[in-house]
């Protein structure tokens, strides 16, 4: 349970007196994970390729982002689609016509809900978030990693750090020649819509 300034605490609903579907269910929810996804993972890889550096999962981070720039504070969460309510009125609908409906509504409302604050809370001490969708990466981490870059140059040209490692100050020319090879920049827009979303 989270308590946000000015609003009454998210409770996400228990799994208490819930059975599950089937033993298929059970097994699947049971590989999920919390953090170092398949998503996490790839993109990670790509941006550790091109030379960045980040922190993991700091811990007095709302939401405990995936991936921490901290001297250009920024933080990149990779949503899971299911968990974080991508297309949130169709799944709805799906969800609606399945077992344990009360549940996995809630679940999924709530969540959404915490990510929202969490966003807020971030912006709030200054740091620029950027949430990219779990199917965004599998489907191109390349891509993913030039959203991230796109934002990591966003965040030098408006506060230029002569204390910057070398690797951030070279994010302008990296996410340029990356972009001319493509056809093109990283659209600024797809960074201030937070990756989609």
């Amino acid at each position: 349970m989270s308590q946000t300034r000015g609003r009454a605490p998210i409770r996400a609903p228990s799994f208490r007196g819930m059975t599950s579907s089937s033993g298929t269910a059970s097994s699947q929810m049971a590989k999920n994970r919390m953090a170092g996804g398949r998503a996490e993972r790839a993109l990670r890889s790509v941006l550790w390729r091109r030379g960045f550096r980040f922190r993991l999962h700091q811990r007095e981070l709302p939401g405990k982002p995936d991936l921490v720039f901290r001297t250009v504070s920024l933080c990149v969460f990779c949503d899971g689609d299911f968990w974080h309510g991508r297309e949130w009125r169709k799944r709805r609908t799906r969800l609606e016509s399945g077992s344990n409906r009360e549940y996995w509504v809630a679940k999924i409302q709530s969540n959404i809900q915490r990510d929202r604050n969490q966003t807020r809370q971030l912006r709030a001490k200054g740091w620029t978030v950027l949430r990219i969708w779990e199917s965004t990466v599998l489907d191109n981490p390349e891509r993913a990693a030039d959203l991230v870059v796109r934002a990591l140059q966003v965040r030098l040209e408006r506060a230029p750090d002569p204390r910057l490692p070398k690797t951030a100050a070279r994010v302008a020319g990296t996410a340029n020649a990356r972009g001319a090879r493509r056809g093109g920049e990283v659209p600024r827009s797809r960074v201030a819509a937070t990756a989609g979303r």
